[in-house]
């Protein structure tokens, strides 16, 4: 019996704390609850949508700039080992099979120009030690018909809360035909230069503002703008 009411007791202990925590609660102070928690769901979601609502406007102002520019995106995803992801674009400067949705590691070193290798190697090297986006670079790299093509480009490192490299993200667009305008423009100046003719170039005003080696070693008197 003393066992029964010790058990008992322990029972209507045990009871008595339950109207404490919820038995006391009405049903109105639970639909109160339930419409609180409803309504802070529903706010979080709203919150959610218009937060993807912005992210997609600005992926697709971002693709609009890009397009505009032929500019071409590829990614490096630290968090796969390295995977490497290419958007059309920079598949069609690269040669590259626009189908593939994924490449190996080491893809864009690969398809760097050897001589523009190292110089890349430190851009990089740079790029992952700051905290925006990294240098504008001018590389070249070989497509996949072993064409050389000049690329304009930097990069920006995405990082974890921790502080950690998880994707490197590349834009470049194309800029082979300005550098060989730029090659011609000094081969043509290296021409005039070493031409054993004197040229001179003049303003509308008869100013002369240039002339070549040549001019030089008939007038005796060294240009200071010269090609």
């Amino acid at each position: 019996l003393a066992t029964a009411v010790a058990s008992a007791g322990t029972a209507v202990l045990v009871f008595a704390s339950l109207p404490r925590a919820v038995a006391l609660r009405t049903p109105i102070e639970l639909q109160d609850e339930v419409d609180a928690r409803t309504a802070q769901l529903r706010a979080a979601n709203d919150r959610l949508r218009l937060e993807i609502a912005a992210r997609e406007e600005g992926e697709l102002r971002m693709r609009l700039a890009l397009e505009a520019t032929g500019a071409g995106t590829w990614v490096i995803d630290y968090t796969r080992a390295g995977i490497e992801q290419f958007d059309a674009r920079s598949c069609e400067l690269a040669g590259l099979d626009a189908t593939q949705a994924e490449w190996p590691a080491g893809t864009f070193c690969k398809l760097l120009h050897p001589d523009d290798r190292e110089h890349m190697q430190l851009v990089f090297k740079h790029t992952r030690s700051m905290a925006g986006p990294g240098p504008l670079a001018e590389y070249r790299i070989l497509t996949a018909r072993q064409d050389v093509r000049w690329l304009q480009g930097a990069g920006i490192v995405q990082r974890s809360a921790q502080g950690e490299p998880e994707r490197f993200i590349g834009v470049s667009r194309d800029v082979t035909e300005r550098k060989q305008v730029e090659n011609q423009l000094k081969r043509s100046a290296a021409l005039i230069e070493l031409s054993f003719e004197p040229i001179l170039v003049w303003t509308l005003d008869g100013v002369i503002v240039e002339w070549n080696r040549s001019e030089e070693r008939r007038v005796g008197k060294e240009c200071r703008s010269r090609w």
